[in-house]
């Protein structure tokens, strides 16, 4: 089984020094779910106007020794230049010009014009061709200065082989030194860089001759190339055409195909040039078709008419009583049947007009019948001939169909056959018409490029440019100087403000103290006891008890302020009138006494611990009030072995029922054990950080191993801090002395 103290030795021993840390330690949250948060409750972000400022502050000697640096060679670098001299000609394109006949325009559609007309003259400028023939005008491959040889260094000027070397040169040299660039609308300006100012000029005015002349010949290469393009295309076209129409002919006459322009008749192309010619058969579908319909029509016409009128008696027909013979042979009866009433009355049935009558009326009755049967029969028989000519057509119909669907099987090719040669008719025609508009264009067709200035020799370099290098020297410095800044201040993983504190530590923040150079308790002014005021504010709110409480004060390493801070906040309470004891519990180098002008003590804690000594004759004599301070004395040789002890513990014991605060002034945490077993003794640790030293990882072991040890931490003091490394707008040591010049008046 593993000791307590075996423990805490192996945790010694093993605690990783302030080197070990990570960048992601110092720029990540130190809570587990990652929350960029202050166990006080206050979100920081990572990146704000405090962090910048700290970061400029902090590397402000790279910074501007980097940007001053990245200036300097840039003076340097342009005074070094030779000056070079640039020559501008302007030109004007005019890719859209105007026509001078109707057609002109079609010649620049058969050979395409580019998108980015600008940008392809530009590629023609820069290119080799426009190169050698400038070079050639100015006759380059002799000019020996121009092409920076001596004439002796050309073993064989005078072959072929060598000139020839020496024109690709000054094309390759013209080439690296012309530029274009495209001004207001379709201007473009042409420039050449030179040491002689006047050799400039000259090139960029022969490179604008050579421009327009390239111009010219491009454009009479197309209008050439365009007739014989159609020329060809022509001819090809009309062969094809003349074979098509022979073979649709010879189909037609084989598959017996009868187009009705043949006949006479109108021929439908309503659908295009490229309809297929309607066919005899395919006329008579339709009009069998047509006549068919008309029938149907009229036979559901007569049969409506008949399912109306069949159920109804022929006297009630709307025909027979509007048929005007029927109605005179009922108005004869009537009259008759009146005459007939009136004898029957008058002399009875038997007389003989009364017979006569009544044989008559029978007779008209007949007649009115047999007239109203014959108008409802002829209904009938007008519904039956609409069916059976319906009947009739329909058959027809369908034997005309027939005949038209076999048609269409031979008709698919004699209409692929038919469009085939209307098509290459057609292109025949626009193919003409194109070229003999061409060929009236060739002629007259105007260049696209004009010269509107020619290059004037100029009067100053056009480079070095001192102000342009200087500015992009300055980008480039800014750019080199915060990447190094920032690489420098990643690998810098000391701690230098509360704020980072608080979110690397997540540990309660209980003040700071100002820096002040070349501290000693003889300079300890009013900055110092204001900022360690506010210290002891902050740990009256959080000590476990109203009094006798035992406190450790500790740090991760050596001289980061923690016996400086102890004495202070020993003499705060003391001040208060509360019994403070302040303890040396630093055995391996105390320094308690040096804070109270006292001489090294020969005895102290040790002699009390070991029995050989009371306390009160082990204290240091001091002027403060109600505070006493007890020394080391003797350093021991097993400083462990002490603060382990049970007369430790009963020590601690003893004087927490005396005093009303015992401050002990422990040993630094990293690679020791003393302040490890301290902490589980008091009822809380104050954790002290020097902002000038104190490192990520250093701290982040240090309270890791208190708090194994299950130390209350009570918080950390920041000592030494400077306002403006930290990034902070307000500068606490200002602050703290505010209203000290005042009182000075």
């Amino acid at each position: 089984m593993v000791s307590p103290m075996n423990q805490i030795m192996s945790d010694t021993n093993s605690a990783p020094s302030g080197n070990q840390s990570s960048w992601m330690d110092r720029y990540l949250p130190a809570n587990a779910n990652g929350a960029d948060t202050d166990p006080l409750g206050g979100d920081h972000s990572l990146i704000n106007i405090a962090t910048i400022r700290g970061f400029f502050w902090r590397q402000r000697f790279i910074l501007s020794g980097v940007l001053a640096t990245v200036l300097v060679i840039g003076f340097i670098a342009t005074m070094l230049i030779s000056p070079s001299y640039k020559a501008t000609a302007t030109v004007r394109i005019d890719p859209a010009h105007e026509s001078i006949i109707e057609g002109q325009e079609l010649s620049n559609q058969i050979v395409g014009r580019p998108v980015d007309y600008m940008g392809t003259l530009a590629a023609v400028v820069k290119s080799r061709t426009i190169a050698l023939k400038v070079a050639q005008q100015l006759n380059l491959a002799n000019n020996y200065a121009f092409l920076d040889i001596k004439s002796g260094d050309d073993l064989a000027a005078q072959t072929k082989t060598a000139a020839q070397s020496r024109e690709n040169r000054a094309a390759a040299i013209l080439q690296a030194h012309v530029d274009t660039q495209n001004s207001v609308g379709n201007i473009m300006e042409i420039s050449y860089m030179a040491g002689d100012p006047v050799i400039a000029a000259k090139i960029a005015n022969r490179y604008v001759d050579a421009l327009l002349k390239n111009d010219v010949q491009v454009s009479l290469q197309k209008n050439t190339y365009a007739l014989d393009y159609l020329s060809k295309k022509i001819e090809e076209v009309r062969q094809n055409l003349s074979t098509s129409e022979r073979n649709s002919i010879s189909y037609a006459r084989s598959a017996k195909i009868v187009s009705q322009s043949l006949l006479g008749g109108t021929n439908d192309q309503s659908s295009g040039a490229a309809a297929a010619p309607q066919t005899v058969v395919a006329a008579n579908l339709a009009s069998v078709n047509s006549t068919y319909t008309d029938a149907r029509a009229k036979r559901i016409e007569a049969e409506q008419r008949w399912n109306s009128v069949k159920s109804i008696p022929a006297a009630m027909l709307p025909e027979v009583q509007a048929n005007g013979t029927i109605q005179g042979l009922i108005g004869d009866r009537s009259r008759k049947l009146a005459n007939l009433a009136e004898l029957k009355s008058r002399y009875g049935q038997s007389y003989p007009q009364v017979r006569e009558l009544t044989s008559e009326i029978a007779t008209l009755t007949s007649q009115i019948d047999k007239l109203s049967n014959d108008i409802k029969a002829g209904i009938r028989q007008e519904y039956q001939i609409a069916q059976s000519q319906e009947q009739a057509l329909g058959n027809e119909l369908n034997n005309v169909s027939n005949a038209t669907l076999d048609e269409q099987d031979r008709r698919v090719q004699f209409n692929q056959l038919d469009r085939k040669a209307k098509s290459l008719a057609t292109q025949l025609d626009s193919l003409l018409d194109r070229y003999n508009q061409i060929a009236a264009a060739a002629n007259i067709q105007p260049g696209t490029i004009s010269l509107l200035d020619p290059a004037t020799t100029p009067s100053r370099p056009a480079s070095p440019n001192l102000a342009k290098n200087l500015v992009l020297a300055l980008v480039l410095g800014v750019g080199l100087a915060v990447a190094l800044a920032v690489a420098a201040d990643v690998l810098d993983d000391r701690l230098h403000s509360v704020d980072e504190i608080q979110r690397k530590l997540a540990i309660k923040s209980l003040g700071v103290t100002p820096m002040i150079r070349n501290y000693s308790p003889a300079t300890y002014n009013k900055s110092l006891s204001e900022a360690y005021s506010s210290v002891r504010v902050m740990l009256d709110f959080i000590l476990p008890r109203p009094r006798h409480n035992i406190i450790m004060f500790t740090s991760s390493q050596p001289a980061e302020g923690k016996t400086t801070t102890a004495v202070a906040i020993a003499k705060q309470y003391a001040g208060l009138g509360q019994r403070v004891l302040l303890v040396d519990g630093d055995l391996r180098r105390p320094s308690i006494p040096y804070h109270f002008d006292a001489p090294r003590s020969k005895v102290g804690i040790v002699d009390v611990l070991l029995g050989q000594l009371p306390l009160n004759q082990a204290l240091i004599n001091q002027k403060q009030a109600n505070l006493d301070v007890l020394p080391i004395g003797t350093i021991p040789n097993n400083p462990v072995d002490i603060f382990s002890s049970q007369r430790m513990v009963e020590f601690l014991a003893e004087v927490r029922d005396v005093y009303d605060l015992v401050i002990i002034d422990s040993a630094p945490v990293m690679g020791l054990a003393d302040a490890v077993l301290l902490a589980r003794l008091t009822d809380g640790v104050v954790f002290i950080l020097d902002a000038e030293q104190a490192h990520l990882g250093s701290a982040k072991a240090a309270i890791r191993r208190l708090r194994q040890a299950n130390a209350n931490m009570l918080g950390t003091v920041l000592t030494k801090f400077n306002a403006r490394v930290a990034g902070e707008g307000y500068y606490y040591s200002d602050y703290y002395s505010y209203g000290t010049e005042d009182e000075k008046a």
